[in-house]
């Protein structure tokens, strides 16, 4: 086995150990260290600087993980994938994580809105990003969907649908920051937002795929970054929910979409590292 190929799997084994270690870190910080009547961490708390210590330190350890691959000709890597039988699991997921909140969206438009949804659904300008957010949700499970037919490779209409999942997730990163119910520098609220951002930069990495223009190195740091974030995002955010730490169900909705995502990350990016480990040792 190459060392580019031995690389890919063992970071990817590292981005789980410290994602697995970062879900431990929040959940305790969220369950002994959070006041939810304010929404921040205490003061004096040690925990959760530490997890943020770690959140800085994988995305430099992601970065660094770009250059520890050789930078060779992408022939040499597999660079237009269909996916296998995790893409086409990790698909299925994302699909629920997206009709889901398009759904949740669809109503939330309504002028009868639950009361669980809370006072920041019934603000016109959450109304208006849901709109949009309904609109792109269904276009992003169409590409999910081509994605688990395997209607990929060098495909434009696919990439073009792609696109329609990053306007998706920044609709919702949209909904998050107009939410002035939950203060801007809210640990929470920010953790989600970046989480966000990196799900449309690992899209963006995903289409040059498609379009057979693909960048594996860079494709490589942004999914280790991507895994990490979206688990210890979602996972904690879940499990306090059902705690009564956490009670805003549009956040819970938020992070159920990034742990489909996380799952299809998951699977697309060991489905790229299978792929290099047998590359390998072919050539």
């Amino acid at each position: 086995m190459k060392i580019s190929a031995k690389n890919i799997i063992y970071s990817f084994i590292g981005a789980l150990v410290f994602a697995a270690a970062g879900i431990a870190l929040r959940i305790y910080s969220l369950f002994n260290c959070f006041d939810k009547e304010i929404g921040y961490y205490a003061t004096e708390a040690v925990l959760p600087d530490v997890f943020h210590i770690l959140c800085v330190s994988v995305c430099v350890l992601s970065l660094a993980s770009v250059f520890l691959l050789p930078s060779t000709k992408k022939t040499e890597y597999i660079t237009c994938r269909k996916a296998g039988i995790f893409g086409k699991i990790g698909a299925i997921f994302a699909i629920v994580g997206s009709a889901t909140y398009a759904m949740y969206s669809l109503v939330s438009l309504s002028d009868d809105i639950p009361p669980a949804f809370g006072p920041m659904a019934q603000t016109s300008i959450i109304k208006a990003v849901s709109l949009f957010v309904m609109i792109f949700g269904v276009l992003a499970v169409i590409y999910f969907a081509l994605v688990f037919v395997g209607k990929t490779e060098k495909n434009d209409n696919h990439a073009i649908l792609g696109y329609c999942v990053i306007l998706f997730s920044l609709m919702i990163l949209a909904k998050s920051y107009f939410d002035f119910y939950t203060t801007m520098n809210s640990p929470n609220k920010l953790l989600s937002q970046t989480t966000l951002m990196l799900c449309m930069l690992y899209m963006l990495c995903e289409l040059r795929f498609s379009l057979g223009i693909s960048v594996p190195r860079l494709y490589s740091g942004i999914s280790l970054a991507a895994i990490y974030f979206t688990l210890v995002s979602s996972v904690p955010g879940i499990v306090a929910f059902c705690a009564g730490i956490l009670n805003k169900v549009e956040y819970l909705l938020c992070d159920f979409v990034l742990l489909t995502y996380a799952i299809y990350i998951c699977a697309r990016y060991a489905e790229f590292a299978l792929a290099q480990k047998k590359n390998s040792e072919v050539k």
